[in-house]
């Protein structure tokens, strides 16, 4: 069974499409391989009430050879004692085990910018790993989603739909080691189609293929309608989070 851990929203109707077999340019092609289908057991690994296994699924990318980028939620109550395993470019069912299989540890988590990077046990060998925009984008530009919906093969989302919007947003109120705490104007809109298990996908400029934003999650009015955009950290200060954790990992 699988845990949503937060509200996606598709754009004007579900645009994703699986990207074997997608017109893409090779660069792209490479970078397939450094996003990550991964998988956290929840819940007690040896239970024997015979409960069926329970599991969070999201979505990473590769900045260094064995350091990933995913959403916090997806991890926010730890990794220790629980299974956890990232595929590198699963883009095909008859080969489920994609570029690698790796198992992860949590490196480091800021809950209120929602960012969280992963150590892996091993270099992942892939040809590619993403960098970060200098440059942000500007409303309407062009953007790209890779992402895993559940347990399902790499999708791209890249249609007419998939630009920047005019939202900017603050984040989440959490309660931070015992204090409140929120970002102003952390996040910006997207229009680009999500599902569950989109979160931690790179939103990547369709030109330069640099991430611009870390997809978070879609909207939810308290009346139950759904707003036409998702969200994801603003560029400057994904940055920001990059460059700090790079720098005090030695990386």
């Amino acid at each position: 069974r699988e845990i949503a851990t937060m509200t996606q929203t598709p754009v004007n109707g579900l645009n994703l499409v699986p990207v074997n077999g997608h017109t893409m340019n090779l660069d792209l092609q490479d970078l397939t391989r450094a996003v990550g289908f991964l998988s956290i057991q929840h819940g007690d690994a040896d239970e024997t009430s015979g409960a069926p296994e329970r599991f969070v699924h999201c979505t990473t990318f590769m900045i260094r050879p064995t350091i990933a980028v995913t959403a916090a939620h997806c991890v926010e109550y730890g990794l220790d004692g629980k299974f956890a395993e990232l595929v590198l470019g699963y883009t095909d069912l008859g080969k489920p085990d994609g570029a690698g299989r790796f198992r992860v540890q949590l490196a480091h988590m800021s809950r209120p910018h929602d960012l969280a990077f992963l150590e892996l046990d091993r270099p992942t060998g892939v040809p590619a790993v993403f960098t970060i925009a200098d440059t942000a984008p500007v409303p309407g530009q062009e953007l790209l989603v890779l992402q895993h919906y559940g347990a399902e093969v790499m999708s791209i989302s890249d249609d007419d739909d998939c630009r920047l919007t005019e939202g900017v947003f603050d984040g989440r109120w959490i309660n931070d080691q015992g204090k409140i705490a929120r970002i102003n104007d952390l996040a910006w809109g997207h229009g680009c189609d999500t599902t569950k298990s989109s979160s931690g996908s790179p939103v990547l400029d369709r030109d330069t293929l640099e991430v611009v934003m870390v997809h978070q999650r879609g909207y939810n009015d308290r009346d139950g309608t759904v707003k036409p955009e998702n969200r994801g950290i603003n560029t400057h200060e994904l940055a920001i989070q990059v460059t700090d954790f790079l720098e005090g990992w030695g990386g």
